[in-house]
């Protein structure tokens, strides 16, 4: 994919970067909410049949619980939208995928 930067001039692309927020097909309140949503999860869910809990029983290291942002964000989002969004399948997928534009 070609960075919708090329060609824009440096001193444009806090416009450039403007217009792109714009037109992401997701309103900033909404992802906000995703990710809130997915912190809560983390901390709510229950591991093993004794049902430890992050943060309680368990105190992982941040790249475990980036990992699990990262699996969360996406499910919710394809849990809320189904058909429009998706996780990633492919290596050269984002890391969420708007499916009507994979561009986003």
């Amino acid at each position: 994919m070609t960075s919708p930067y090329k060609d824009v001039p440096k001193h444009r692309w806090g416009d450039k970067t403007d217009e792109l927020i714009e037109s992401y097909p997701l309103k900033m309140s909404e992802l906000i909410d995703v990710v809130r949503k997915s912190w809560k999860d983390v901390f709510a869910s229950k591991i093993g049949s004794k049902g430890f809990q992050i943060g309680k029983d368990i105190y992982p290291k941040p790249q475990i619980i980036a990992f699990f942002l990262h699996e969360l964000i996406p499910l919710e989002l394809a849990a809320r939208y189904p058909g429009v969004w998706r996780r990633e399948e492919a290596a050269a997928d984002k890391d969420v995928v708007y499916v009507p534009d994979i561009s986003f």
